[in-house]
């Protein structure tokens, strides 16, 4: 993938963090949020135009979220790759009960959805892989979905992570629509991690509005992916 297309998927994915803040700025009436995504927006395109290569694109992008956004992030660190993956804060008064959190490729760490439970122990937490060697000790915080997730059903080959190595295989795939219909019962999902060895790539994609997964009335409603 060349750098411009990979900034154009970046660029979208962080359209779509800016239409998030829209949807929780109204929510809260800041009076200014208007200004607020204005600028960021603009901040979003002119790194873009830059045509630069990735990792110079993601810099300047995270520097366009600490010029423009006035919040406090939550940090879950992972123990795999002591990375942080970050989120906007639960709001107070929103009811424990009804948040679902979905890991998309658990990749043998469960350190994040430890201390997420640990904060937020009435969170639904759910996680899909295809490798049972990559469970970790999940299946204590959460509830694990053995398979691959897609656009469409299907069997197909994938890169895996094993224990030692990666490998590619065939695996059963379930469109993401069914997915969540069969094993977590809503369509609304509050937290989102994804990393599938680039295979996050047609799911994101196909969040986008006027895409197929965007017709089917799913929502994340925020999302780390690692790509």
């Amino acid at each position: 993938m060349n750098s411009r297309l990979l900034n154009y998927h970046l660029y979208c994915f962080a359209s779509i963090f800016g239409i998030l803040l829209y949807i929780i700025y109204s929510h809260l009436k800041t009076s200014n949020y208007n200004d607020i995504l204005f600028s960021y927006r603009q901040c979003l395109q002119k790194i873009y135009d830059k045509n630069h290569e990735p990792n110079s694109y993601i810099l300047e992008y995270r520097q366009c979220v600490v010029e423009n956004i006035d919040t406090n992030f939550e940090k879950f660190r992972m123990g795999r790759l002591n990375e942080d993956k970050v989120f906007l804060p639960m709001k107070s008064t929103f009811i424990q009960q009804k948040c679902i959190w979905l890991t998309v490729g658990i990749g043998g760490d469960d350190k994040v959805e430890e201390l997420f439970k640990k904060k937020y122990p009435a969170c639904q937490i759910f996680g899909i892989e295809a490798e049972s060697s990559q469970y970790a000790n999940f299946d204590k915080y959460g509830t694990i979905i053995p398979y691959g997730v897609g656009v469409k059903n299907e069997t197909t080959e994938l890169i895996l992570r094993t224990k030692t190595n990666y490998k590619q295989t065939k695996v059963e795939v379930l469109a993401l629509p069914y997915l969540l219909d069969k094993f977590v019962q809503a369509r609304q999902i509050h937290y989102m991690t994804i990393d599938i060895e680039g295979f996050e790539f047609g799911i994101l994609e196909a969040l986008l509005p006027q895409n197929k997964l965007y017709k089917e009335n799913i929502v994340f409603c925020q999302v780390i992916a690692f790509v």
